[in-house]
């Protein structure tokens, strides 16, 4: 396999599980205040603070794959 479209894999493979994770985590953290009937407001800053978390938790799932893929190769 050409090395740019291994790169180009793993890019967008990235890419895919950091979207995901942000979307899971803004939907994760608005989810409960919407059922409770919340202010606008509150529901934006949980969905933006749920966002971040993602995003924390899926660069480091990221950063963890990338570390244990040079590790074993």
């Amino acid at each position: 396999m050409l090395v740019i479209a291994s790169l180009t894999s793993d890019f967008a493979v990235g890419v895919g599980a950091l979207a995901g994770m942000i979307a899971v985590g803004g939907f994760l953290g608005h989810a409960p205040l919407v059922f409770r009937g919340a202010s606008d407001r509150a529901i934006q800053q949980a969905t933006a603070a749920g966002g971040l978390t993602g995003s924390v938790i899926g660069a480091s799932v990221i950063v963890l794959s990338a570390i244990t893929g040079m590790v074993n190769s």
